[in-house]
């Protein structure tokens, strides 16, 4: 379950990604994504490249795992 901010969820709301996508739009605009699928390194990718414009609300394995290379990226960056 992916939860996307307003700009972004414009994006993937609009795309075909898996047959068992499911999407909701709420209130404030952000789009909510439901999928039942086999998580991938390029799954991980994917979330990684919408940046602070998504938050994985489940499951909290992945969250974490996309925290985790958030965090990575960033002491990199301070390193150099």
């Amino acid at each position: 379950v992916l939860l996307f901010d307003e700009f972004a969820g414009q994006w993937v709301s609009e795309e075909y990604w898996h047959k068992s996508q499911q999407s909701e739009t709420l209130l404030d605009g952000r789009v909510r994504m439901t999928f039942f699928v086999g998580i991938t390194p390029e799954m991980v990718g994917w979330l990684l490249y919408y940046g602070a414009r998504v938050y994985v609300e489940q499951p909290e394995w992945l969250r974490k795992e996309v925290w985790q290379a958030h965090l990575r990226a960033v002491e990199m960056h301070e390193r150099v």
